[in-house]
């Protein structure tokens, strides 16, 4: 009798440290400027310091079989993984011959640059004294499979970015604000579970920056992820590995691009650099074998304007011996030849705009859906008039009709802004002035600018100073009960309402009357006052 034997093989699989993400290849150091990075040399990889923002490179050490890096604040130190999974540290920049094992079994995800001495593996694993020891972290309501981290530029600040199985358009962003002890969600990306993603924090608190390469977009969080906007479209093409940074100063980020191809025979560092959070790149090549890739990259530092507008366009394209065709509607006309060109939109719109570099043997193009907005020029307010009543200023003015744009108007006289936040109505009162003579001016707010002035003139020419030389006196104003008028002689005394109805006929006093107002409707009347030389129009508030 045979007897059947069934061999039960169990696979452990942690449920939580899944990775979709490739090891940390860019890293900053503790100066403005400095970088480290891995990318080609002649024959393999290597890793390479710079000390000008990329611009240029020295390879350190070409040696090692290097997968990760992460720099210390520690000048020239610097943290290394090699296969399988020791943990060196160099304070010599790296430089071949100056590492020291500090540990085994490390992840390659290592993180620092936050303070001396303290490094990850993994967001779990945790380190204070350069990499000798180790413990692990709680990370309490961690879940799903994660694609990048990082740690915040502030002490016990992280970030994690993950899927969850079997959702596959969305994409998770996890922090923690007491060291991966407790971990929440902050927010929720319609991205694909497979997109490629790569995350950073920048230079003040709360700063991140996220690539999704495949979406060809980097967005931004200023309040530690709460709220993410897209701040750029950035294209990385299909044969290049890519990896963001944020920098040491306020707006820096890098991008690291390398590119190998053909054996080797063709290998490629790029260093995309930004000092304005990615509205424009300057692009360095401290490395550089064989023929050139070609890939179409461009932005402008304005996206939103009024016609005309007129646009110096940023090209930080690759390639050598390339030509350049910009089509600046998406309309297949070439508009444009020029490496860096000045274009001006005459017409309102929202137009997309499509670069191509044409190399001897490829051409790469890469288009901006409804990069540009120009609005109409915007129409200022018409037929505005003053008219003076006493010492008031009464404004009125035409409304602009079927403006969804239009948020109201600002109101001014002389240099003084009246209306501290924009005015639906069309018109406005300026009480109780002196004599002078003023210029008022109304201007029309829209959503996407102000318009120009429309302005005109008002005079006080009777006012307080008048009364005072006639001896005319009109108390207490605003009244509740009895109202008085003093003038030295014979005087009549009229009264209107706001709209214009006469309440008191003319009554003659003489030196002085006296009126109870305390039954009279609050608001505003007119008081006339006739010595028969002169007549004086005072406005009287009744409570």
């Amino acid at each position: 009798m045979k007897k059947s034997i069934i061999l039960f093989v169990i696979i452990i699989i942690p449920l939580f440290y899944h990775y979709e993400i490739a090891a940390q290849k860019i890293t900053r150091g503790p100066d403005i400027g400095e970088i480290y990075f891995l990318g080609p040399t002649n024959t393999y990889m290597g890793l390479y310091y710079s000390s000008d923002f990329g611009e240029t490179a020295v390879c350190t050490d070409d040696i090692m079989n290097i997968h990760a890096i992460a720099a210390d604040l520690t000048k020239g130190g610097i943290y290394c993984v090699e296969s399988p999974s020791n943990l060196y540290f160099s304070t010599e920049y790296g430089n071949n011959g100056s590492w020291i094992v500090k540990n085994s079994g490390i992840s390659l995800y290592i993180k620092s640059e936050r303070i001396n001495g303290e490094i990850y593996s993994d967001w779990y694993y945790h380190s204070i004294d350069y990499g000798s020891n180790f413990n692990y972290l709680n990370g309490n309501g961690y879940f799903g499979n994660m694609k990048d981290w990082d740690i915040g530029a502030e002490n016990n600040y992280g970030y994690i970015v993950v899927y969850k199985q079997g959702i596959v358009d969305s994409v998770y962003f996890l922090r923690t604000n007491n060291n991966f002890e407790d971990i929440y969600q902050a927010n929720v990306f319609n991205y694909l579970w497979n997109d490629k993603i790569t995350i950073s924090r920048g230079y003040f608190g709360g700063e991140v920056f996220l690539l999704n390469i495949d979406e060809t977009e980097i967005i931004y969080s200023s309040n530690f992820g709460t709220i993410f906007k897209q701040i750029c479209k950035f294209n990385v093409g299909e044969f290049f590995e890519a990896e963001i940074l944020g920098g040491r100063q306020e707006g820096e980020l890098y991008i690291l691009c390398n590119f190998v191809n053909m054996m080797w025979q063709n290998a490629h560092t790029y260093i995309f650099h930004s000092t304005d959070y990615g509205k424009t790149f300057e692009v360095f090549h401290p490395f550089s074998k064989g023929n050139q890739p070609v890939l179409a990259n461009f932005s402008s530092v304005q996206t939103e304007g009024i016609v005309p507008f007129t646009i110096e366009w940023c090209n930080f394209s690759i390639g050598e011996d390339v030509t350049y065709e910009w089509d600046f509607d998406n309309n297949g006309t070439i508009d444009s030849n020029e490496e860096n060109p000045v274009y001006t939109y005459e017409e309102a719109g929202v137009y997309s705009v499509k670069l191509s570099v044409v190399g001897s043997d490829s051409t790469n193009s890469f288009t901006k859906e409804d990069y540009i907005t120009v609005s109409p020029f915007p129409a200022q307010p018409q037929d505005l008039t003053a008219e003076i009543i006493d010492d008031d200023v009464s404004l009125n003015w035409q409304p602009i009709l079927l403006d969804t744009t239009l948020l109201g108007y600002n109101v001014y006289r002389d240099t003084t802004l009246l209306t501290p936040e924009p005015i639906t109505s069309t018109s406005y009162e300026d009480l109780n002035l002196p004599n002078g003579t003023y210029e008022y001016c109304v201007t029309a707010v829209y959503t996407y600018a102000v318009s120009e002035k429309s302005c005109v003139e008002a005079s006080i020419t009777v006012g307080i100073e008048q009364w005072k030389e006639a001896g005319l006196m009109i108390y207490p104003n605003p009244v509740h009960e009895n109202i008085c008028i003093t003038f030295p002689g014979r005087f009549n005394v009229s009264v209107f309402g706001s709209g214009g109805e006469q309440l008191l006929q003319k009554t003659a006093y003489n030196l002085s009357a006296q009126f109870q107002v305390q039954d009279w409707q609050g608001g505003i009347y007119f008081f006339v006052i006739d010595s028969g030389e002169k007549q004086f129009l005072k406005k009287v508030v009744v409570k």
